[in-house]
C-alpha cells in the first residue's frame, strides 16, 4: 500500500455510486483518501457510502457523499461549492466518470429521423458526457490549481483531473451509438485542451478509455 498510497488525499468523483465510478472510489478509500460520491440517486449514494465506510473503520480518512446532477451548469456548481466546504477549499483529484449512453436507429432512410427523439439523445449524451466535465472541471478549478499561471516555481504535487473516455471513442461501436461514441472522442481532445491549459496553473489532466 505504501507504493499507491493516497493517505489524505481530498477525492471528488461523479458517477460513484455504481460501476467503475465505485470501483474508483473503492480503490481510493482502500489507499486513505478522503473521498466524496456523488450521483443523481440520493439512496444509491448512502449505501455506496455505507459500504464504503467499512474500510475506514481502521482508518482516519473519511467517506463523504450527496445527490448531485453534473448533466446542468447549475448542478456543477452546486456539487462544486459543496466539495469547497467539505475539504476546505483544497481538492487534489477530481474524477469525471459520470456519463450516459443513447442508442437508436440514424433514421437514414426513416420519418423517426424527424420525431425529435434523436435530439434528446444527443442533448442527454452531450449535456452529462462533455458539458458536465467542462463545467465541474472549471469550477473545481480553483481548488485543485496549485500555483497561478504566471508562476515561474516547480509544482511537486499537482492536482489531478481524471476524465473516463472509453475506446468507443477510438473505435466506433457495431451499435446505433452516435452520439455516445461522438461524445467519449471529445472526452479525449477536451481532456487534452484542458491539459494545456491548467498545466501553467499546477493541473494535470489525463484521460482513461475502458472497455474491451
Amino acid at each position: 500500500m505504501s507504493l499507491f498510497s493516497v493517505a489524505g488525499k481530498n477525492v471528488l468523483i461523479t458517477g460513484s455510486s455504481r460501476g467503475i465510478g465505485h470501483m474508483i472510489a473503492k480503490a481510493f478509500v482502500q489507499g486513505g483518501a478522503n473521498v466524496i460520491l456523488t450521483s443523481r440517486d440520493p439512496k444509491a449514494c448512502e449505501e455506496a457510502a455505507n459500504e464504503l465506510m467499512d474500510i475506514v473503520e481502521n482508518q482516519s480518512n473519511r467517506v463523504y457523499h450527496v445527490a448531485s446532477n453534473v448533466s446542468s451548469r447549475e448542478g456543477c456548481k452546486t456539487l462544486a461549492q459543496f466539495t469547497k466546504v467539505v475539504f476546505d477549499n483544497r481538492l487534489d483529484v477530481l474524477v469525471n466518470n459520470a456519463g450516459t449512453s443513447w442508442g437508436e436507429d440514424p433514421g437514414y432512410d426513416l420519418d423517426a429521423r424527424e420525431s425529435g427523439k434523436m435530439n434528446w439523445g444527443w442533448d442527454k449524451v452531450f449535456d452529462l458526457n462533455v458539458k458536465g466535465i467542462f463545467y465541474l472541471s472549471r469550477e473545481c478549478v480553483p481548488m485543485l490549481q496549485r500555483c497561478e499561471a504566471d508562476s515561474k516555481d516547480p509544482v511537486m504535487d499537482p492536482g489531478r483531473i481524471i476524465n473516463i473516455g472509453s475506446v468507443a471513442g477510438l473505435m466506433p461501436q457495431d451499435a446505433p451509438t452516435h452520439s455516445y461514441d461522438t461524445s467519449k472522442a471529445a472526452v479525449h481532445h477536451l481532456t487534452r485542451k484542458l491539459s494545456a491549459d491548467l498545466a501553467r496553473r499546477g493541473v494535470t489532466v489525463n484521460a482513461i478509455a475502458p472497455g474491451s
